[in-house]
């Protein structure tokens, strides 16, 4: 099949320095483009047998490159030149100003941001950054988070190949969620109730978590059933004449006594007290301690 190995490649490099290893120490030269080539072998011998014991030698030219295309040499490198057709293995040399239309006439594609157009064109030469970072990897440990109006939850961000420095995280609205990253970890404030994105961003790589903030209902009642006796008033619950139990939204009891509890020690979240009369009567309240 014919097909071309080595076009558009442009070289841009300053000097060559040649290996002193044994096994490179005959070698003639190193091309700009390619280093060595099958041209520099020279003809081949081959032995062929005569139909006995005897054979001739045949002798093969070496062959010229066929697989390789139109390339370029930007700066003063010098052509070594020591094949037969020193322009195919040594590149054209380019004198004129390689920007970045130039490069896009030779088939370069820019943006960056896909196979398709690899390239980016920042300082004095492209640089391949699509290759350079497909390895990489962003992405935060959790893709949803749920909390509450007044809490602060934290998310790892995990990176693969990226400098964290290079990271910037953003809120879709910082009035209802306010982020700040550091140390591979995004501290999110939680403000207002609501669903908001946190974004984290590093060049064309993306990745995104979900926040939904829930309305915190605040200290105090917030339902009752049955006898109006049984209340809270922010720091105790009360009943006149009754016995009273305290429970976890789990059913478990962290509390119990007559009349009236305290419930200064108790950690902040929802609980359900339950007062029992002398009758038997029951009534039960639900409400938040912050």
């Amino acid at each position: 099949e014919d097909f071309l190995a080595v076009d558009k490649c442009v070289v841009a490099l300053e000097s060559l320095t040649l290996s002193t290893e044994p096994d490179a120490a005959d070698a003639v030269g190193a091309h700009r483009l390619i280093g060595w080539s099958s041209i520099d072998g020279g003809p081949v011998t081959e032995w062929v047998l005569d139909g006995g014991d005897e054979s001739h030698p045949v002798i093969h030219p070496a062959e010229a490159e066929k697989r390789l295309g139109q390339n370029f040499v930007i700066g003063s490198l010098a052509p070594v030149e020591t094949a037969d057709e020193p322009i195919v293995t040594e590149g054209t040399t380019f004198e004129g100003s390689a920007d970045k239309a130039w490069f896009t006439s030779n088939g370069y594609a820019f943006d960056g941001a896909s196979a398709a157009a690899p390239w980016t064109f920042e300082a004095a030469l492209p640089e391949l950054f699509y290759e350079s970072s497909a390895a990489q990897a962003l992405y935060f440990a959790d893709a949803e988070l749920t909390g509450t109006e007044g809490e602060t939850l934290t998310v790892a961000l995990v990176l693969r190949d990226i400098d964290p420095s290079t990271i910037t995280v953003t809120s879709s609205d910082a009035t209802g969620a306010s982020v700040e990253y550091a140390d591979g970890e995004a501290a999110i404030s939680l403000l207002k109730a609501g669903t908001y994105t946190i974004t984290a961003t590093n060049g064309t790589k993306t990745a995104t978590t979900v926040v939904t903030v829930k309305e915190y209902v605040g200290i105090g009642q917030v339902e009752a059933e049955a006898a109006s006796a049984l209340r809270y008033n922010g720091t105790e619950v009360e009943a006149e004449g009754c016995a009273i139990a305290i429970f976890s939204v789990q059913g478990q009891q962290v509390a119990a006594g007559n009349n009236a509890i305290s419930t200064e020690t108790l950690l902040p979240g929802v609980y359900v007290a339950k007062a029992v009369a002398a009758d038997g009567s029951v009534a039960t309240l639900k409400f938040a301690t912050k």
